[in-house]
């Protein structure tokens, strides 16, 4: 082993509690949750939350927002800061002050229900380290993409095709190699034009690297595989949309026992979601803009 420094890590599977033996990967990787400062609200809960189902979490861990601070008895959070307009560049600079070859980005709403499979991820960092035409894996499943990955059985491969490359780079939690993230996000004015365009700036990715996406998990509901497991569908009334809360957030926090207000955001009715909805089903039907 040289002179490298090794540590174990203990992951508890169900009863059953793991060992690994690897390098310190907290140099490895850093966890990034990319919020801004209007959604400071949403800090506490989500790093609370985080901190019950992630306790056996072995990376670093911080918070990209414009100029605020935030700090929290139970985690060490490191807090990155820039004042660039555009989303992406602003993520992008802030991936450049982060030194870990390899990143996990999630939203300030992933608000989290279960356990996370820590030792899952492990797995999916290993082999990125060990093929490097790998650039991201998504812990969701991605709409679009249902090609057997070979190697990896819980996953698909994200296969673009000439009808079809949209979501291959999206904002759900994933396993990046940062220089990818770093490169293909930059130009992007807001996640939603980085889920949707991002791919025609970057068509050299497309057949330079791989893409993966979980075989099983969406995003719409819990289950007991979930490698990180969260609900963000906006008719289920859970997450941030529009700059407001969405109607089932003060449900899930109280279930919870957390003590968070939702008076800095407003918060989104679902009758009006509904209502809004119907709107748009009208106006697209009519072909009114």
């Amino acid at each position: 082993m040289g002179n490298h420094l090794f540590r174990q890590i203990q992951i508890k599977e169900g009863n059953v509690i793991v060992i690994m033996l690897d390098m310190d990967i907290s140099s490895e990787c850093t966890v990034l949750v990319n919020s801004c400062d209007k959604y400071e609200e949403a800090w506490s809960p989500f790093f609370i939350l985080f901190h019950k189902y992630w306790p056996d979490c072995p990376f670093r861990i911080g918070l990209n927002t414009e100029s605020k601070e935030f700090n929290t008895l139970n985690l060490t959070i490191e807090i990155y800061h820039s004042r660039e307009v555009a989303w992406g560049k602003r993520l992008s600079e802030v991936l450049q002050q982060i030194t870990s070859p390899y990143v996990i980005i999630l939203l300030e709403d992933f608000f989290i229900r279960q356990k996370v499979k820590t030792k899952k991820i492990i797995e999916c960092l290993e082999a990125m380290k060990t093929d490097k035409s790998i650039a991201v894996f998504y812990f969701n499943r991605i709409t679009g993409y249902s090609d057997l990955s070979d190697k990896y059985n819980d996953y698909y491969e994200m296969h673009p095709t000439k009808d079809y490359n949209r979501y291959l780079f999206n904002c759900q939690a994933a396993i990046w190699r940062k220089d990818v993230l770093e490169t293909v996000c930059q130009k992007a004015v807001s996640p939603w034009e980085f889920e949707e365009n991002s791919y025609m700036r970057n068509q050299n990715y497309l057949e330079q690297y791989k893409f993966f996406c979980s075989k099983y998990t969406y995003y719409d509901d819990v289950r007991d595989d979930d490698v990180f497991s969260y609900i963000l569908v906006r008719n289920s009334g859970y997450g941030i949309w529009q700059s407001k809360w969405l109607w089932n957030n003060r449900k899930f926090f109280e279930h919870e026992g957390i003590d968070c207000r939702c008076k800095t955001l407003p918060t989104y009715p679902k009758w009006k979601y509904d209502l809004k909805m119907l709107k748009d089903s009208v106006k697209r039907r009519l072909n009114i803009k």
